[in-house]
């Protein structure tokens, strides 16, 4: 990602980051996207849109938390 300091994200904890980018194999836009859990824990996916993106988030917090939401 474009916020990325020499390979690693500087994604703060607790926040979430993403960018589109141009895929090359698959000639279309796509969403590259991160979130850190508060105690530092990277959710990463790359999604054909943003809401796509944050339903997959959602679904990995609730498996993590064993709670649905």
């Amino acid at each position: 990602m474009q916020g990325d300091r020499d390979g690693c994200s500087t994604c703060p904890s607790g926040q979430e980051r993403w960018e589109p980018y141009w895929s090359p194999t698959r000639p279309h836009w796509l969403i590259h996207y991160m979130y850190y859990t508060p105690s530092g824990v990277l959710f990463s996916t790359i999604a054909g849109s943003l809401t796509v993106a944050r339903l997959r988030c959602d679904a990995w917090l609730a498996s993590q938390s064993g709670n649905p939401l």
